[in-house]
């Protein structure tokens, strides 16, 4: 970095450059904080730096007097450096990192100080902030969870419309949807398939101005990058509008593309009447498909075809609709508990080719509530609006309930979200739904809870339904401090006001929040030292999430600098720097929070 800077190879650095320099470094204070700096801390009254004298001063910046302090209370046999035992002490009784003595010392030697023989103070900072003090649970970065269930026992990362790129009316179309969603570890992606030109079938958001995409590219991309994040199922979601004459061609491509990896048929040796596991299915490719209770033979003249009342099918593509007409309000007939706003019901055909497809995933239209349990076998999957499950719920509990212990049951956003806007997962979740699938280009706090539900159970995108409720725990958080905050366009002045929240989701009784005072800071290292106490009644699936916020910024409204959401179970207690995520989940480089997470019964 300062080679960069110094260009010139002069050796020495004047305010202007430093400022860039410190810049470079996540460090952002102004030329005039710079200057004050460096002469209250007696390191140069010169206007000019050459590298060693930066070297000090970048170093005292970088001391942090809350850690000084930790370190202080744990040296108990040389103020100067933690012995092994001390280290070791610390790292089973407060971190409670389950390490034996042996993994102990391991990593002791690796933040040694050669010269003492011990952990000083800047090697037990670097200890702290490093991946092995990391605030998510090691076992859960790995697939620790009974994977040799039926498909109903897991939440599925599920996506909707995952081709497209924005909005629902006049966005994008582009594969980069499915390898953003594929490499995120989503197992369930959609495909809404209508008939093309010259026999090729393509992907689009139907009777709208999203752009299209083949077939053939969607597939061909989703075949590349299925199984690069993780080994679990990947399931197909149709969404079928085709001409049985292009089914039969989407059918085809389907085998030609993924050849042994489609599952075309039952598992050998697997009981009729269960759906399989995810362990029994690695590596495999699921369709999930409306599904009717005969099958169109394309061998028989007839004509007299086998119907059953679904999603109006075209057989053509539709000329896209003008804006004005995009805009006409619904009939009074429809509402957000509709799939889709439909003219007159029409006929829903698949092609034998196609059906041979789907041994398991078969999609079944619901009558009501009353008859939906009734015939119901075990490959049933069922596909509802928000609205539709919400009122379903409200109805229905139990059902509901009973529903998604047996059968697979996939909620999608409704069509009034023509922003692509995401609903709370949550209730779904609760309630057992296994694919809430949502709008992955739209990173919002719905996007956040999924990220971190699927985070657990080493990113596969399957975590088991939680089986039974554990006992209700106390969590003590400990605000501490946070560490060189992004300053934004939005807020490029040298002060902010910065906030700490922090905030349980769960079953409702579990919905907390809480909040630090503010802090007057140049954004490099305010420090809090508060505490606060949330009361978990139902930890198994309960999520806490932090937010450090600018709460007046100049000429907007409360800025939120970075979050990070992360699964109750998944937090491990002690001292922890909980990492920061932007507005689209990326990492923020050095952006931290430091806390001290206590848990008791």
């Amino acid at each position: 970095m300062w080679n960069k800077i110094d260009s010139a190879n002069e050796g020495l650095l004047d305010l202007d450059r430093i400022t860039l320099l410190m810049k470079s470094l996540n460090i952002k204070l102004s030329r005039n904080e710079i200057k004050s700096a460096l002469k209250q801390s007696n390191i140069s009254k010169s206007s000019l730096v050459n590298f060693d004298t930066f070297e000090r001063f970048y170093s005292s910046l970088r001391f942090r007097p809350e850690i000084a302090e930790l370190f202080s209370n744990l040296c108990l046999t040389n103020p100067q450096y933690l012995t092994f035992n001390e280290f070791y002490t610390f790292v089973c009784e407060t971190q409670q990192m389950g390490w034996d003595k042996l993994r102990c010392e391991e990593i002791f030697q690796k933040f040694l100080d050669s010269d003492t023989n011990g952990m000083d103070i800047e090697h037990f900072t670097i200890f702290l902030i490093s991946s092995r003090n990391n605030v998510f649970r090691k076992t859960c970065m790995e697939v620790y969870q009974d994977m040799d269930r039926p498909l109903c026992d897991y939440f599925i990362n599920s996506s909707h419309n995952t081709y497209l790129l924005g909005d629902q009316i006049v966005s994008e179309s582009s594969v980069e949807g499915y390898i953003r969603a594929l490499q995120k570890g989503c197992r369930c992606v959609e495909l809404d398939c209508w008939d093309g030109p010259n026999l090729q079938p393509v992907i689009y958001h139907g009777r709208t101005l999203t752009s299209k995409i083949f077939f053939k590219d969607a597939i061909e991309t989703i075949c590349k990058y299925a199984f690069v994040s993780c080994s679990t199922p990947l399931i197909l979601s149709f969404e079928m509008h085709c001409s049985l004459e292009q089914q039969n061609i989407i059918a085809r491509m389907l085998i030609n593309t993924f050849g042994d990896s489609l599952l075309a048929e039952p598992v050998a040796g697997y009981p009729l009447n269960l759906l399989p596991s995810p362990n029994l299915l690695k590596n495999k490719v699921l369709i999930k498909c409306k599904y009717p209770d005969t099958i169109y033979d394309e061998q028989q003249d007839s004509g007299d075809d086998t119907k059953v009342s679904t999603t109006p099918i075209e057989g053509v593509i539709l000329k896209r609709p003008s804006l004005l007409s995009l805009r006409r309000p619904p009939s009074s007939e429809s509402n957000e508990n509709c799939d889709v706003v439909r003219p007159k019901t029409k006929t829903f055909q698949i092609s034998k080719s196609l059906s041979k497809l789907i041994p398991y995933l078969r999609g079944t239209p619901s009558k009501g509530l009353e008859t939906l349990t009734s015939d119901l076998q075990f490959n049933h999957l069922f596909s509802f609006t928000e609205g539709k499950a919400t009122t379903f719920m409200q109805k229905q509990l139990d059902t509901y309930k009973q529903l998604t212990s047996a059968n697979l049951l996939r909620v999608y956003p409704s069509i009034l979200r023509v922003t692509s806007s995401n609903y709370d997962p949550l209730p779904y979740w609760i309630n057992g739904t296994q694919m809430v699938a949502l709008n992955f280009q739209t990173f919002d706090r719905s996007m956040e809870l999924n990220k971190a539900l699927f985070e657990d159970n080493g990113g596969c995108g399957f975590v088991l339904k939680p089986s039974k409720l554990s006992k209700p725990r106390r969590i003590r958080i400990d605000v501490i401090s946070a560490q060189q905050i992004q300053q934004t366009i939005a807020n490029p002045s040298d002060s902010i006001k910065a906030v700490v929240t922090i905030e349980t989701f769960g079953h409702e009784v579990d919905n907390l929040k809480f909040k630090t005072t503010t802090k007057k800071s140049n954004g490099f290292n305010p420090l809090w030292k508060e505490h606060f106490e949330f009361q978990i009644q139902y930890p198994d699936f309960c999520f806490m999430r932090f937010q450090l916020v600018d709460v007046d910024p100049p000429f907007t409204n409360a800025q939120c600098f970075g979050s990070y959401t992360i699964r109750l179970s998944c937090l491990m207690p002690g001292y922890r720097h909980i990492p920061l995520n932007d507005r689209m989940g990326e990492r923020l480089g050095f952006s931290t929070v430091f806390v001290k997470i206590s848990f008791s019964e």
